[in-house]
């Protein structure tokens, strides 16, 4: 608590929101969403499901903050959303 009654601050150096996208072999799909969110503030982390396809290669020249996470094969939703939560 910070002295005010009822409002909780967190103080760390992680960002409060980030943007996780499964990803199996969608080029062209990953790269026009990677376009729109245009993102250089929110950090967008790629979970790569074993993907057989040049996407990385192309998605790393773009300029975003983007990690990439070598998952290996093709998980679902809540085994990706298990890592982050």
């Amino acid at each position: 608590m910070n002295g005010s009654k009822g409002t909780n601050i967190i103080h760390n150096e992680f960002p409060l929101v980030s943007i996780v996208i499964p990803h199996f072999n969608g080029e062209e799909i990953l790269l026009d969403c990677l376009k729109s969110l245009n993102s250089k503030e929110v950090p967008i982390i790629i979970v790569d499901n074993g993907s057989k396809d040049k996407t990385l290669n192309r998605i790393l020249s773009l300029n975003l903050n983007i990690s990439i996470i070598h998952a290996g094969k093709n998980k679902t939703i809540p085994e990706i959303s298990d890592v982050f939560v």
